[in-house]
């Protein structure tokens, strides 16, 4: 997923549905916020069905609507 569409997405504050693909698991979840790290890298928090937050880079997400 582009940075710039995951800042858009979740801009209004609202939850985004979105699905996490990485190289041995995949899961669907909702992305609840957006940062960037001190270095400039930008990374998502997304939380599963559980109520767990992940973090991910952007590379990684989906966009599910």
């Amino acid at each position: 997923m582009d940075v710039d569409l995951m800042r858009d997405l979740g801009a209004n504050g609202e939850p985004v549905p979105v699905r996490v693909t990485a190289s041995d698991y995949a899961y669907d979840g909702w992305l609840v916020a957006v940062f960037q790290k001190r270095r400039g890298g930008c990374r998502a928090v997304v939380e599963d069905e559980n109520g767990r937050l992940f973090i991910h880079n952007a590379g990684q997400l989906g966009a599910l609507r």
